[in-house]
């Protein structure tokens, strides 16, 4: 079964090339525009990693990782922080606010750097799927 994962971010051009890359490299991928679209996606079908962004209109990544820390059924859940800021600027709130694993800087992260970190994550160095297996 394919690992699954969400990407939370409110560029829709950032959603379309990381879910084409993600989903390439044999993830199963789904989207949200915002963090109460992407905490409503995690509690009806909870991913196996999220990759979130801290700036966001509506509920934003800090907002949406403390919102999660209310919610059993997400402890555990691996979040990587996918944002513009240097690592110097992402403050206490992100911080403390959840479960982070990781911070990848957008303007300097490729899309082969996200899903490495993605499989280190998931604890995988290889395809995570290959329906040639099957």
């Amino acid at each position: 079964m394919k690992k699954r994962v969400l990407v939370i971010d409110d560029s829709a051009d950032f959603r379309e090339i990381y879910e084409d890359a993600i989903s390439n490299a044999g993830f199963s991928v789904d989207t949200a525009a915002n963090g109460k679209v992407g905490l409503d996606k995690m509690l009806l079908d909870r991913p196996d990693v999220i990759l979130i962004d801290v700036r966001m209109p509506v509920l934003s990544g800090d907002e949406t990782l403390a919102e999660m820390r209310k919610h059993k059924e997400l402890d555990n859940l691996p979040v990587v922080v996918m944002t513009v800021m240097p690592a110097d600027e992402k403050g206490q709130d992100v911080a403390t606010a959840g479960p982070i694993v990781a911070y990848i800087t957008k303007d300097t992260a490729s899309p082969d750097d996200v899903i490495n970190k993605i499989k280190e994550v998931l604890g995988t160095s290889q395809q995570p799927y290959d329906p040639k297996n099957d």
